[in-house]
């Protein structure tokens, strides 16, 4: 549905800009129309358009941005939509006066623009003062981090050495405990193994002895043995030859 309204706004809204920034809203929103200042220092609003966007419109046209500061959006008068209008636009005063506020817009604006370049060059120069304390904070904590940690490099390599000293020291001492034992054991079994070899050499000897003694007692018990075969022999022999006589005769 679409209607008319007639708005007055009341504020910081001439020789600001305000007309420019109304006439973008409305023709964004399809609005008809036009803008005006009055002598009053108010601004003065005729649209035509859907009521839905002129709803929109409203709440646009309720700026307060740079040197432009609304107060008040007067809705003054509704009534049916008339098809009055082709496009929104800007209703000009007298010549002087609108090259009075579009000189007054531009210095405002330039003004604005230097201060906003002022402070923005204020905000680059804390911004590069804080860099700069925080580059040198970040060394400091940097140099400090680095030197903990060499610090904390030497004592632990110190301490490794210590504990590999500790350590190869125990391992050289248990290998001495350790060679030793060993050392002490194989005495123990080659002085066992000596009289274990010792015991049957003895052992040997004896049964030598014994052996040789047995020899003996064969050897003259053969002997012996001898004598008499021999004895024996001779007696026999003197048998027959007396026997042989014997027979001769």
């Amino acid at each position: 549905m679409k209607q008319r309204i007639e708005v007055l706004i009341k504020g910081e809204v001439q020789k600001v800009g305000y007309r420019d920034i109304v006439q973008k809203f409305a023709r964004t929103l399809d609005i008809k129309g036009f803008v005006q200042n009055l002598r009053d220092g108010n601004v003065f609003i005729v649209s035509e358009g859907e009521k839905e966007n002129l709803e929109k419109f409203l709440k646009e046209i309720h700026v307060k941005k740079h040197f432009i500061d609304v107060e008040e959006v007067n809705v003054i008068k509704e009534s049916d939509y008339k098809g009055e209008f082709e496009y929104f636009d800007i209703k000009y005063g007298a010549l002087e006066e609108e090259l009075g506020e579009r000189m007054g817009v531009g210095i405002a604006y330039a003004g604005a623009t230097w201060e906003e370049t002022k402070a923005t060059r204020e905000d680059i120069n804390a911004m590069h003062k804080d860099l700069k304390e925080g580059f040198k904070g970040m060394d400091e904590d940097l140099k400090e981090g680095f030197k903990g940690m060499d610090e904390d490099l030497k004592e632990g390599f110190k301490g490794m050495h210590e504990d590999l000293k500790v350590g190869f020291k125990g391992m050289h001492e248990d290998l001495k405990v350790g060679f030793k034992a060993t050392q002490d054991d194989l005495k123990e079994g080659f002085k066992g193994t000596r009289q274990d070899i010792q015991a049957m050499h003895g052992d040997m000897n004896k049964n030598f002895h014994e052996l040789d003694e047995k020899y003996h007692t064969v050897s003259k018990n053969l002997e012996s043995l001898n004598e008499n075969l021999t004895k024996v022999v001779e007696g026999l022999t003197t048998l027959i030859k007396d026997h042989i006589e014997k027979d001769r005769k």
